[in-house]
């Protein structure tokens, strides 16, 4: 357990890191990437007139290679839905062919019956997919709610990590 929740802690920090990562020129607006301004050729001497000023006008003036930039809050969501999957599988890895008092995650019958087994497997499996597929469904759907939507993912991550943690401490001998 002391072992496993220094782990937990640098993964969940490691997730915060990634999500509030900044583009690389350092800016976070969702505009256009700084580019070079280059006249239009409909413009003509007019441009030439302007060139000395520090800022021509708009009209004659259009960014070049402008591409729209990357926002930077689906890091979150990115980041959310790592944790949560990895999350999941510690806990899956943890419990297998390990008693499951959850009866619908226990297998229903042979010879592990009662034990975490592959339809338990599956089932945990289809719920973080369904989480992971809601999730980014939802953060495409409404942009301001990608932080939330990512904050939630690495509670559900964490929670499941501290599953994993459990069942790691009460049979220590887990292989």
């Amino acid at each position: 357990m002391r072992r496993l929740l220094p782990v937990v802690a640098c993964l969940f920090g490691t997730a915060v890191a990634y999500a509030q990562r900044t583009e690389p020129s350092g800016s976070t607006s969702t505009a256009y990437a700084s580019a070079p301004w280059t006249a239009s050729p409909a413009a003509g001497a007019h441009a030439i007139d302007n060139a000395a000023e520090s800022e021509p006008p708009s009209a004659i003036v259009t960014p070049a290679l402008a591409s729209p930039a990357k926002p930077q809050a689906w890091w979150w969501v990115h980041a959310g839905v790592a944790l949560q999957v990895a999350g999941n599988l510690a806990d899956v890895a943890t419990s297998w062919k390990q008693p499951e008092g959850n009866s619908w995650l226990a297998q229903s019958s042979g010879p592990y019956a009662g034990k975490f087994y592959t339809s338990g497997a599956l089932k945990k499996t289809l719920l973080s997919v369904c989480l992971a597929s809601a999730s980014y469904a939802i953060a495409y759907k409404w942009p301001k709610t990608r932080r939330l939507v990512g904050i939630f993912n690495m509670t559900v991550g964490a929670g499941f990590a501290a599953e994993a943690a459990n069942n790691l401490a009460q049979n220590p001998n887990l292989r």
